[in-house]
């Protein structure tokens, strides 16, 4: 609402000109909230480190540990493939182990990366809330 007035004091403030006004300051744009306001704060796992709240709510927390969405890696390629580069942008998954050395090396370092990040998530998650910890996730599914 203050991102509005400030908009509507301008000369000749219209609707279009709004569109434009709020591309230049929506990176930027906050609501500023005192510690002492009784609201909820919504913050990534690496703000949330350190701290702790009387209640944490942690949502979608049916992690799957391994998964990415639409992962990619660089991989080397033979001599015989190209001599204008030395390697290529693949679409990664676990079949990448039985390519090469290389991309057994490559399969065996992101699923230890990967893994060691959700742990650090739910380490973070799950050790803030001092009275109150809510997990919501699925169902399992049955089968």
């Amino acid at each position: 609402m203050d991102l509005v007035f400030e908009y509507q004091q301008k000369p000749q403030a219209d609707t279009l000109g709004f569109l434009d006004f709020w591309e230049t300051k929506r990176q930027t744009a906050s609501i500023a909230c005192g510690e002492n306001t009784n609201g909820v704060q919504f913050m990534t796992i690496h703000k949330a480190k350190g701290l702790e709240f009387p209640a944490v709510i942690f949502p979608y927390a049916n992690i799957e540990l391994y998964k990415e969405q639409e992962p990619k890696t660089w991989i080397s390629v033979p001599d015989t493939w190209s001599q204008d580069f030395d390697q290529t942008l693949i679409n990664y998954n676990k079949s990448i182990a039985d390519y090469n050395p290389q991309g057994a090396a490559i399969h065996t370092k992101r699923r230890q990366t990967i893994a060691l990040d959700n742990y650090n998530l739910l380490y973070v998650t799950l050790t803030r809330a001092v009275e109150q910890l809510y997990i919501i996730t699925e169902s399992p599914k049955p089968g």
